[in-house]
C-alpha cells in the first residue's frame, strides 16, 4: 500500500515536469521526482529488513479507509497538477504519521522512516504550494 502510493505520487510528480515549463518550477518537480525514487529505495530495503518482524504481529486498530479513498480521489480528480501533488502529498504526509507510531514496537527502522517521509511530504507539499501561491 505504502509503495503503492510512493508510485503514485512519482507518476504525478511526472506528469507535472511534463506539463511545466518554468525552469525553476521544472526543476524543482524533477528534483522531487529523484527523491520519491530514492524514498521508495529506502521504503524497500527497510521492507526487506523488517518483513518478519511487520508480519508477524498485524496492526490493530488502524483504519486508514478515509486517507485511501482520499489518494485514489485525488489521483483521480480534475484539478490542476500542482494542485494534485500538493494534496497527495498533504494525505501521503497524514498516512505515513499515523503509520508511524503503529509499528513502533516492531520496527523502530520503520517508524523512523515514517516519521521522514512524513515530514518530507509536508515539505514539499508546503514548497509546492508557494511556488503555486497558494497558501
Amino acid at each position: 500500500m505504502l509503495m503503492d502510493n510512493q508510485g503514485k505520487l512519482k507518476r504525478l510528480y511526472d506528469a507535472a515536469a511534463k506539463e511545466h515549463q518554468e525552469a525553476n518550477l521544472k526543476s524543482q518537480l524533477m528534483h522531487f521526482t529523484e527523491s520519491i525514487v530514492k524514498q521508495t529505495d529506502v521504503m524497500r530495503r527497510t521492507r526487506m529488513q523488517s518483513v518478519v518482524e511487520m508480519t508477524l504481529e498485524p496492526i490493530s486498530e488502524l483504519d486508514l479507509s478515509d486517507l485511501l479513498a482520499r489518494l485514489a480521489a485525488t489521483e483521480n480528480e480534475k484539478a490542476s497538477s500542482l494542485k494534485k501533488i500538493v494534496d497527495f502529498e498533504r494525505d501521503l504526509s497524514e498516512l505515513y504519521a499515523r503509520c508511524s507510531p503503529r509499528v513502533a514496537q516492531m520496527s523502530a527502522d520503520a517508524t523512523q522512516l515514517l516519521t521522514e517521509l512524513s515530514l518530507e511530504c509536508t515539505e514539499r507539499a508546503r514548497g509546492l504550494s508557494e511556488a503555486a501561491g497558494e497558501k
